[in-house]
């Protein structure tokens, strides 16, 4: 179901609300054994149908809710690197294991953020 977008699933899930609230109004009374029984398995298969939806709904604000975490945390990363890196350059550290460090997450922040401008996302710099 993920192919499908928050608008989508929104309107498919207002529409089936809908169908349940007019079928569970039925007089079940008035109508034969068989019509019954199907009234009975539509409206199962309509809550069914609403858990589904609102599931994924909630996996997709779950999913974009950690994008925008690693989005914020590559944001803080790439305005605090060059400083660090400069200061340990200033400390003639640039052979030591914590500037290569630095400067391997400096080259992956710069892949990453290309990875994401290569797939229509923005990035902007805190």
């Amino acid at each position: 179901m993920s192919d499908f977008t928050k608008d989508q699933l929104s309107e498919a899930h207002r529409a089936l609300l809908s169908t349940l609230q007019k079928c569970e109004k039925i007089d079940e009374n008035k109508l034969l054994a068989s019509q019954r029984t199907l009234l009975e398995r539509r409206i199962s298969a309509l809550k069914v149908a609403l858990t589904l939806i609102e599931k994924e709904a909630n996996n997709s604000d779950s999913r974009l809710s950690a994008f925008e975490a690693v989005y914020e945390e590559l944001a803080n990363s790439i305005s605090t690197l060059p400083a660090e890196l400069e200061k340990l350059k200033a400390d003639g550290k640039e052979k030591t294991v914590r500037y290569k460090e630095l400067f391997g997450q400096k080259l992956m922040n710069n892949y990453t953020v290309a990875l994401f401008e290569r797939h229509g996302i923005s990035f902007r710099q805190k």
